[in-house]
């Protein structure tokens, strides 16, 4: 139960931004991204007026174990901040996941007595069963779920192998930061867990196919394309990030999912144009504002700094 808890969660994290929990990831070589210690990241961008400023950090949500970024920059602005947007959130407390695996279990599992060996194509579940074996994944549990969720599973083995670290993510660590001194933090917009359970009865066939190969992609690269990324940003290295743009796989799985589940759209659709709001609201009036973004959607080339510029916004920064 307590792995099906977990692998719920994750499902809801998915939804509240789908780049985060598939399409994070760059391809880095492998003897480039073994460091711990400090490191001089991450770049930030501000937006200034004459009496206010929005400042707009992009964060991960994994660090390689061992390594730190620089806070001393966000906590100087935190000094002066009157308020922290958080990224989307999902409220879902552990009675709306558990009765999610009681009463709708059609949306997590196989219908009963079935299993992945008997649904998916022969070479794809040999390449599961391959990586399940190496990233210790239980394969009865496994075998249960639907696609996708058995590739967030699979994820979830693969970035403990890795040696990353989901508990010390840097969104958590800007938020104990600013509660320390009193800052107020506010969710960008806030998606209810049995919203999100319900809605992920729509995830096509297509999309759980989609998902569970991307799932594979990065559970097998993942030292290369998670931990890549992780450095990476703690590096500050934007133009790294920037050139090296998520695998297809990862983005058919975005694609497909957002085709077949409208909240995940709406969602995606709400954010951005929140996100502009929020930058708009900020310069509206004296004081500063640290904006917490998903990196992958503050880059994109319709991401939230492409698209300040083009509205004329004077945004300093990489």
């Amino acid at each position: 139960m307590r792995v099906l808890r977990v692998l719920a969660c994750m499902m809801l994290a998915a939804f509240a931004a789908p780049g985060a929990s598939w399409a994070q990831a760059v391809d880095v070589p492998e003897d480039e991204i073994v460091i711990t210690g400090k490191q001089p990241g991450p770049k930030m961008w501000v937006v200034p007026d004459e009496d206010s400023e929005v400042w707009i950090l992009g964060v991960t949500n994994y660090l390689p174990k061992g390594v730190r970024w620089d806070t001393e920059r966000v906590s100087a602005i935190l000094q002066r901040a009157n308020l922290v947007v958080a990224q989307t959130e999902v409220k879902a407390g552990v009675f709306t996941v558990v009765d999610a695996l009681l009463t709708d279990r059609d949306v997590f599992f196989l219908p009963k007595k079935q299993r992945l060996e008997q649904i998916l194509d022969p070479a794809l579940h040999a390449r599961l069963v391959i990586a399940r074996d190496k990233y210790k994944v239980d394969a009865d549990r496994q075998e249960r779920l639907r696609p996708a969720f058995a590739g967030l599973m699979l994820i979830g083995g693969a970035i403990k192998q890795a040696g990353l670290d989901s508990g010390k993510n840097p969104e958590d660590q800007v938020k104990k930061l600013a509660r320390r001194r009193g800052v107020k933090i506010r969710p960008l917009q806030v998606v209810k867990g049995k919203q999100a359970i319900k809605a992920a009865e729509g995830i096509s066939d297509a999309a759980q196919i989609a998902c569970l190969e991307a799932s594979l992609v990065v559970a097998d690269r993942a030292s290369t394309l998670l931990r890549g990324y992780a450095t990476a940003w703690a590096r500050g290295d934007i133009a790294t990030l920037r050139a090296n743009p998520p695998p297809p796989e990862l983005r058919a799985c975005e694609d497909e999912l957002i085709a077949s589940v409208d909240l995940l759209e709406k969602t995606r659709t709400k954010g951005k144009a929140a996100y502009l709001a929020e930058v708009a609201a900020g310069l509206a009036q004296p004081g500063t504002r640290l904006l917490l973004i998903n990196m992958q959607d503050a880059l994109d080339d319709d991401g939230l700094i492409a698209n300040l510029r083009a509205r004329g916004y004077a945004v300093e920064g990489p």
